[in-house]
């Protein structure tokens, strides 16, 4: 046992052995700062947001945190960043919301985490369900191939192929074209980012109605982390049936078989983290359509294909959140994200599991270099 877990240990028992452990939370205590004008207003927006999502829980402003507040099991919600708040998290654990979008980029996961934290059960309850659901069909899909389709501009000559054989595993705005849905006639579709899919922009909004319009025509699965499943309850409650969380673990893989293994690596990228787990759960074949990469002139992460993206509302992003943009964005590199989660990590993965027998194929040229180098003309 190394020493930081020990540590941790003994923290943990002597706020179990202080605090009764809460497991239904009803208040969520706010830190912001004494007289700061600024952590003010960022503070009601916060407010505004925990409103979006239904969190019902009384919140109440506080200006500092105390010894007991801070080994207790009341939540807080962190506005201000001052240092001597950094480690309180490592602490509380998941009792500790960083909610100040101007200075922590995964903002957007913490109203997720939030929405978890107070519904344990139910989220445990749809994990069960979704695990259960995998291995159904599973037993009932013995395919050979198995096709991912990504958003990049090639998507929009999907439409020109023939997909009626295989599994076949869409991305998230993918659903804004019907026409290209139905064509594909998806058995799954995956959606993984809290700002984009799952929360509080226009953009959001747009991608879960049309999503919505999408699981109405067709019998598709949806497949998500299952930190975003208590909203997906809300949002698509009359597709309960086909919601599948899938919950983050330790697993260092992208091929392992999610019908015995049920969880998805933290990769924090769609491609590795679901699309892949996914699709190798089903067959040892997979046709990759619709990741072109980054282009060197391209502005953002990669340029998507304008027939499957929210484009007028990407600034509304940005706005929205600001630190998610300049952590993974950032002017002077703004290739960084790409090479982080499609470079050497990713062909690591993918060279694991081709000695474990599995074959990738891209289906057409990709400007990421790691799946170029697998595109074959022939196939």
């Amino acid at each position: 046992m190394t020493a930081k877990l020990l540590i941790n240990q003994i923290i943990e028992g002597l706020r179990t052995f202080l605090f009764r452990e809460n497991n239904k939370p009803e208040s969520i205590k706010i830190l912001t700062g004494i007289n700061d004008t600024n952590l003010d207003i960022i503070s009601q927006e916060v407010k505004r947001r925990l409103n979006y999502f239904n969190i019902n829980i009384n919140i109440e402003d506080i200006e500092k945190i105390n010894i007991k507040d801070m080994l207790n099991f009341e939540l807080i919600g962190l506005v201000n960043n001052k240092s001597i708040y950094n480690n309180l998290s490592k602490i509380k654990k998941n009792d500790v919301f960083k909610l100040n979008y101007n200075n922590y980029y995964l903002d957007g996961w913490e109203y997720h985490k939030l929405l978890s934290r107070m519904n344990q059960d139910i989220v445990k309850e749809g994990i069960i369900h979704g695990k259960q659901k995998i291995k159904e069909l599973k037993q009932k899909n013995k395919i050979d191939q198995a096709y991912i389709f990504g958003t990049g501009p090639s998507l929009e000559k999907a439409i020109d192929k023939e997909w009626k054989t295989g599994i076949k595993i869409v991305s998230n705005t993918i659903v804004k074209d019907l026409e290209l849905w139905e064509h594909i006639n998806p058995q799954f579709i995956v959606a993984s980012d809290a700002i984009y899919h799952f929360g509080i922009s226009k953009f959001s909004e747009a991608f879960r109605e049309d999503l919505k319009k999408c699981l109405k025509n067709s019998q598709a699965y949806f497949v998500y982390p299952a930190i975003f499943h208590i909203f997906c309850l809300s949002m698509f409650s009359e597709f309960k049936d086909r919601l599948i969380p899938i919950p983050h673990g330790k697993v260092n893989t992208i091929h392992h078989d999610l019908s015995k293994l049920y969880e998805l690596p933290d990769l924090g990228n769609v491609l590795p983290q679901i699309l892949l787990p996914l699709a190798c759960t089903f067959s040892v074949n997979i046709g990759f359509w619709g990741f072109d990469g980054r282009a060197p002139d391209d502005k953002m992460f990669w340029k998507n294909s304008s027939k499957h993206f929210y484009n007028e509302h990407v600034e509304e992003l940005k706005v929205l959140h600001p630190a998610f943009f300049e952590e993974l964005l950032p002017k002077k590199s703004p290739e960084t994200y790409v090479k982080r989660v499609h470079g050497d990590v990713l062909e690591r993965l993918l060279t694991m599991a081709e000695k474990d027998g599995y074959k990738f194929n891209m289906l057409h040229a990709s400007f990421t270099e790691t799946l170029n180098k697998r595109f074959n003309e022939a196939v």
